[in-house]
């Protein structure tokens, strides 16, 4: 099973590092994020077809100014997709 995690905060937010990690033990499982907090795009896709991506040095993916729903749209085929879901705000970068 290849599990697919994502969220609209960016690749930084805390403990998502923790609950990969703990995912990783159990089966395959992969980060797609936007590079910094998205919170504030709600749920475009991009219209430019070019998005950038940047693959880390464990496997995970970071779109580049990309958001949300393009991460979850690029991971539609996996065999499972979690959006993670904070409960307290997060700081919104500046554009």
């Amino acid at each position: 099973m290849h599990i697919f995690l994502s969220n609209d905060d960016g690749i930084h937010v805390p403990n998502i590092q923790q609950l990969m990690a703990t995912l990783r033990q159990m089966t395959v499982a992969q980060i797609m994020m936007p590079n910094y907090n998205r919170s504030d795009t709600s749920d475009p896709l991009m219209i430019n077809p070019s998005l950038y991506i940047q693959e880390q040095s464990n496997g995970d993916i970071v779109i580049l100014f990309g958001t949300f729903i393009d991460c979850v749209y690029i991971g539609i085929n996996t065999d499972l997709n979690i959006s993670v879901i904070y409960s307290t705000p997060t700081p919104v970068s500046p554009l």
